[in-house]
């Protein structure tokens, strides 16, 4: 989730495509040990969480809690193609939604997304409302329907002017906001699979 504002003022709140899950699909590959002569090192999925929890986006001579015979410079060259898509996704957002120039854009990583890390389960929560809603849309257009559609564009609506005029402008008012909204839209679709597959 990217939001961008000013003090007092939240302008802009957008769903980034790339999450915490693109950075752990990258460190389940191979990586370079610190030493030359040692085999590259691969780490379970778990393992990867944690190092991602404890040390973000590291510095290239950081060392990797828990695991010696690595660097940040063992990690960084997989997690180098995934920060391009962070940024540019950024770059993209604040070009096309943020109308002033003055509005200031934060990126966290290293110690500062650490200390951020007590917002991703909420984050996590919003998106998997949003895959239920995608899915059940899916099912919509399939079934030749756009009633899901026309919820899904409601709760758009009735979010956006909630965030504007109700929620408090701040991270946490935002995502519990944007939460609200999606669980209310995904029971809507979950409802309406479940009705169509009971008529059947």
């Amino acid at each position: 989730m990217l939001a961008v504002g000013r003090p007092g003022r939240l302008a802009f709140v957008r769903s980034i495509g790339v999450g915490t899950e693109s950075f752990a699909d990258a460190l389940v590959r191979p990586l370079r040990a610190r030493a030359a002569e040692t085999a590259p090192v691969s780490l379970d999925r778990e393992s990867v969480r944690s190092v991602l929890r404890q040390v973000g986006i590291p510095s290239p001579d950081a060392l990797i809690p828990g695991h010696p015979e690595l660097t940040g410079a063992s990690l960084l060259p997989v997690l180098h193609p995934v920060i391009q898509r962070l940024a540019l996704e950024i770059k993209q957002s604040v070009r096309f939604g943020v109308e002033d120039a003055d509005t200031g854009t934060r990126v966290l990583a290293g110690d500062a997304y650490v200390a951020a890390a007590s917002y991703a389960p909420v984050f996590a929560i919003a998106g998997s409302l949003m895959a239920v809603i995608q899915l059940a849309t899916y099912v919509d257009v399939a079934r030749a329907r756009h009633v899901l559609g026309l919820v899904a564009w409601a709760g758009a609506a009735v979010l956006a002017a909630l965030i504007y005029w109700v929620a408090p402008h701040t991270i946490a008012g935002a995502i519990w906001t944007t939460i609200i909204v999606l669980g209310v839209v995904a029971l809507a679709g979950i409802l309406s699979m479940r009705e169509r597959s009971s008529a059947t």
